[in-house]
């Protein structure tokens, strides 16, 4: 099962996890995922090698939000949708619209659906073409 997955899923997932990083950082970073380390390396310009102890929280978030994304398109193979909800929290201004542009780019792969109560995430996701923003007001009681 472990050589299955490594020949067979492991490289799908991988090269989509390193795209949509590289979606969400401008390209400036990389997932380099080699199964004989058993580790997840995200590189910088090229030269640098940051291993997961060195990484900032937003470059943790990016990196397992883009491992989360290549997984359900990898393996419902763009046909189950991704529900999402505030996954964005963690990230500075800058990330998040990484991240965001980066999510509209997948949606043409996948259905993507998330749910935020962040408006700055709404204010960003509004300006992109192909992207329905819906916003739900409070009821009073």
């Amino acid at each position: 099962a472990c050589d299955d997955a490594y020949s067979n899923i492991q490289p799908g997932v991988a090269a989509t996890a390193d795209r949509f990083l590289s979606m969400m950082t401008s390209g400036r970073y990389r997932i380099d995922m080699d199964p004989r380390r058993k580790d997840v390396l995200a590189v910088s310009d090229g030269d640098e090698v940051k291993g997961p102890k060195r990484w900032s929280t937003g470059l943790r978030a990016q990196v397992l939000l883009s491992m989360k994304l290549a997984v359900a398109k990898e393996l419902g193979d763009g046909k189950v949708p991704m529900i999402l909800d505030d996954v964005l929290l963690p990230f500075d201004p800058d990330r998040m619209e990484g991240a965001v542009r980066a999510l509209a780019e997948v949606s043409r792969e996948m259905q993507v659906i998330m749910f935020t109560c962040d408006p700055a995430v709404a204010d960003v996701a509004s300006e992109l073409q192909d992207v329905s923003v819906v916003r739900l007001e409070a009821l009073n009681a």
